[in-house]
């Protein structure tokens, strides 16, 4: 069976590459540079397909560097928030970092997942391109897990239903307001979604599972 979304994730502290190139100053060069080889493949999504595995991809950076993260596992928690995204219940709350709190590989990694997931998030009315975001964190996990063949097997799976479910057609305006729509549950990365159909109750029960802990989320109003 095909493993859980959190079942990947626990083999990702074990096997993150810590060495990869990092220059504070190039960052955004570096990807502007950069290429994954999966571009053509994004541009076949819906942006809230693409949105969906931004955070994903969020997921797995948090999960990779959970050692450098803070106490509090600031990230962490602001990476799962944005599933709320999707929701009628909850809404993300909009927070920036302090970059000079997170400088080096590791936390700066950290630092620009925690970003291109509030871009994508809260920034699409600057510029809509959520397929750019999630090829941007794409490019950092490809840095992370060159030798993980988990996560090329869960890219794959997870690209495939993304298309099958939630696939870009012409004419789709962009999506800019929240909630976004179509709603695009967590499960959509593991084998818990079978129809798109099911997607609003899931991710209003995985954040009814981590709102009492989550700094990050706040109700909507009734």
């Amino acid at each position: 069976m095909k493993p859980l979304f959190d079942q990947y994730l626990a083999l990702a502290p074990g096997a993150a590459e810590l060495g990869y190139a990092w220059d504070e100053w190039r960052i955004h060069d570096d990807y502007a540079d950069g290429e994954t080889g999966f571009e053509e493949q994004l541009e076949l999504l819906s942006d809230a397909a693409s949105l969906a595995l931004t955070i994903a991809l969020g997921e797995w950076i948090a999960a990779g560097l959970a050692a450098f993260d803070d106490q509090d596992r600031t990230v962490a928690h602001y990476v799962r928030s944005a599933w709320a995204a999707f929701s009628q219940s909850y809404r993300p709350v909009y927070f920036e970092t302090d970059d000079d709190d997170w400088r080096g590989p590791q936390r700066g990694m950290l630092n620009m997942a925690l970003i291109v997931v509030n871009d994508a998030v809260f920034c699409r009315d600057e510029d809509p391109d959520v397929a750019d975001r999630a090829n941007q964190l794409l490019f950092y996990c490809q840095k992370l897990y060159p030798r993980l063949p988990a996560f090329g097997e869960w890219l794959a799976d997870s690209l495939a239903l993304l298309k099958s479910f939630y696939p870009y057609r012409d004419g789709d305006d962009p999506m800019i307001d929240l909630p976004a729509t179509p709603p695009v549950p967590r499960e959509v990365f593991g084998p818990g979604l079978s129809s798109p159909d099911r997607a609003a109750p899931l991710i209003e029960a995985y954040l009814d599972r981590i709102a009492p802990t989550n700094p990050f989320l706040s109700k909507t109003a009734p």
